[in-house]
């Protein structure tokens, strides 16, 4: 019975620190969305629980990064500056949790000039059940744009690039 007691003692001791990351290993993982070029030179951002952001590292370069949160499923990205006022309303507005309603007030700030929004922007994410298998997404924000203008149809393929929110403030181009 003692040794059953050291035993979930132990463990009890072990799981949380073996379940925490090192802020190297978020870093790491934060900006493995980039393409390899950029990833030294990013900003990489974490949120607590309230979302409020500190900085994991400091970058030199225009990319952002957000962190993974370890309570949902595994999610970073990936942005230019000139994208983040852009990023940091949406996830105000609860855009990353499903809120209804919150692109489209989005796009109206976008649309009277009350956020900015570059003309052309890529943002990079990875998203999955955990780190090691998580899948690429790549995003360019064109304002807009159209299919007319870029050759690119609205129906979501898996293997070509497509356009959602066509003629929108918040046009992109989605790239799996």
């Amino acid at each position: 019975m003692r040794s059953l007691f050291v035993l979930t003692a132990t463990l009890l001791v072990a799981i949380p620190s073996q379940a925490q990351e090192s802020a190297e290993e978020r870093i790491t993982q934060a900006t493995a969305a980039l393409p390899e070029a950029l990833r030294d030179g990013a900003t990489v951002l974490s949120f607590d629980e309230n979302d409020n952001s500190s900085i994991l590292r400091q970058g030199t370069n225009s990319m952002v990064c957000w962190a993974d949160d370890p309570t949902e499923e595994f999610r970073v990205s990936c942005f230019p500056k000139s994208l983040e006022a852009m990023m940091v309303r949406r996830r105000e507005l609860g855009f990353l949790r499903g809120v209804s309603g919150s692109v489209d007030i989005v796009q109206e700030e976008i649309r009277s000039g009350d956020l900015p929004m570059p003309d052309i922007a890529i943002a990079y994410s990875l998203r999955g059940p955990r780190f090691d298998n998580a899948s690429p997404l790549t995003v360019i924000y064109i304002p807009n744009a159209t299919p007319e203008s870029t050759g690119l149809s609205t129906q979501p393929n898996a293997f070509q690039p497509y356009m959602m929110r066509p003629g929108q403030p918040m046009a992109h181009i989605m790239i799996f």
